[in-house]
């Protein structure tokens, strides 16, 4: 009896750690990427919406920060399309690339 008492409290308290374990997780993985700022020389919109920047092009989020000399931003699917010297930088990463297409929402990009 106190044998299967002990062994239930021991499953109980693994079954939990492991759930908090997959929650902390998670929320993580998830980490929204918010735009903090946009600077450039020339700021423009198409007939679609997207924004266009031109000239020494800064956006900072809360991960990344992206320079390039020339992109264009879909707010509504958080599509970003940088042209030009871009460079991406954050705490553990740094990649130079002439053209990048990244996905804010999604959390993805390529080179």
């Amino acid at each position: 009896m106190f044998l299967r008492r002990k062994l239930s409290v021991i499953l109980i308290s693994l079954v939990t750690l492991i759930h908090l374990d997959m929650c902390i997780a998670e929320d993580q993985e998830k980490k929204e990427v918010k735009i903090e700022s946009i600077k450039a020389e020339n700021i423009s919109n198409d007939k679609d919406g997207n924004l266009l920047l031109e000239g020494n092009v800064l956006i900072k989020t809360n991960i990344l920060d992206f320079q390039t000399d020339k992109a264009s931003f879909n707010p509504s699917k958080g599509l970003l399309e940088l042209l030009g010297n871009v460079e991406v930088s954050g705490l553990d990463i740094k990649i130079n690339s002439r053209k990048i297409k990244a996905n804010l929402k999604q959390q993805s990009f390529s080179v």
